[in-house]
This record gives C-alpha cells, sequence and structure tokens, in this order.
C-alpha cells in the first residue's frame, strides 16, 4: 500500500528592491502624514523596483534562495508556479521567463493571478499537486512591481503597494506528522 503524500515547505527566500519609500516620501506631495497612514494601515515603509529590476528579477532572486534552502537545484523542481498581477509579459507567462532565468529546463511553468491572495492560492495548488502524486518539488512565488501599475496621485492606494517577492519551494513526504493537512479558499465575487 502507497503511502499518502503531503506537501512540505522545504525553503523560503524573499527579495525586495533597494529604493526604500517611507511615508515621509508621501508628505511632500499628497495630503497625508506618517501619522494618517500608520494608522490606517500600519505600513512604514515600502519598496519600489528600479528599472533594471522587474517582477521576473526579483522573482528569480527569491527562488535562488529558497531553492539553496531547500537543497534542490533548478532542474529538480516538477512545476514552477508565479503568482502575479504584474508579469512582465502576459505572453509567454511570467513563470515562463523565471523558468529560462532559473536554468530549469524543461520544467512546466505557469502564472497564477488572484491579487493579494495569489500566494495562498499557489501554495494551495502547489499542496494538490503533491499530494496527489503528480509531482514531488514545486517552485511556488509570489512577485509584484505593483509600482508600475499604481496611480501616484490616488492617496488612498499609492500608499499600500510596493514591489518585492517571496518564494516557497514545496516538497513531498510520507511523514504523517508533517505536511500541509487541509486547504480551505473563498472569494465573495460580490466585493469586487
Amino acid at each position: 500500500m502507497n503511502k499518502r503524500l503531503r506537501a512540505v515547505v522545504a525553503g523560503t527566500g524573499l527579495a525586495a528592491p533597494d529604493e526604500v519609500l517611507d511615508n515621509e516620501y508621501f508628505t511632500r506631495y499628497l495630503d497625508t502624514s506618517d501619522e494618517w497612514i500608520t494608522t490606517r494601515t500600519g505600513i512604514k515603509q515600502r519598496r519600489r523596483a528600479g528599472k533594471n529590476e522587474t517582477t521576473v528579477t526579483l522573482a528569480r532572486d527569491a527562488s535562488r534562495v529558497a531553492l539553496k534552502e531547500a537543497g534542490l537545484r533548478p532542474d529538480e523542481l516538477d512545476l514552477i508556479i508565479l503568482c502575479t498581477v504584474t508579469p512582465d509579459t502576459f505572453v509567454p507567462a511570467g513563470a515562463c521567463w523565471l523558468q529560462a532565468e532559473l536554468g530549469a529546463t524543461n520544467v512546466p511553468a505557469m502564472d497564477l493571478n488572484a491579487a493579494c491572495s495569489g500566494l495562498a492560492y499557489g501554495v494551495t495548488q502547489a499542496a494538490i499537486y503533491i499530494d496527489s502524486g503528480m509531482y514531488r518539488n514545486v517552485l511556488v512565488v509570489g512577485s509584484e512591481t505593483l509600482s508600475r501599475i499604481t496611480n501616484w496621485e490616488e492617496r488612498a492606494t499609492c500608499i499600500l503597494f510596493g514591489d518585492g517577492a517571496a518564494a516557497v519551494v514545496m516538497t513531498a513526504t510520507d511523514d504523517p506528522e508533517r505536511g500541509v493537512l487541509f486547504h480551505e479558499l473563498g472569494c465573495d465575487g460580490e466585493g469586487a
């Protein structure tokens, strides 16, 4: 009898641009203050990508850290999921560019667009693929360059968004004491 597989987190990685926008940055041109932003959002600073930083380069850098922590080479991956609403291109998918940047030749790669909940959806998808036995090693990356699509004059939203990437390598285990036990996703389309 085959043991049931479960997905476990084997490695994580982060990448953030160098440029920091603190709340004082916005006080120079918007009717706002550090206190107003902090009390409503809890945010004190966010990062903004430079001209040579993209959704894919941030994803690549975070992925390399996660793969190293997981002890895996890119060619040992079975699937790459890039969760983003700001891909560098829509065709081919950003995940294809990431696959090439990592040197993960012939590894399936796809984008997942679920906005702020993208990484949660991506991790759930990875767990489902691993639990089914279809894949053993899945890279999930949430990467955004929201500064490129943000309206910097809109006070209610420009203070919220920044750029960066987080990567998670999920692998299979047959240890019944470890792994993702269940997942539950939901959405209220009426709130769109």
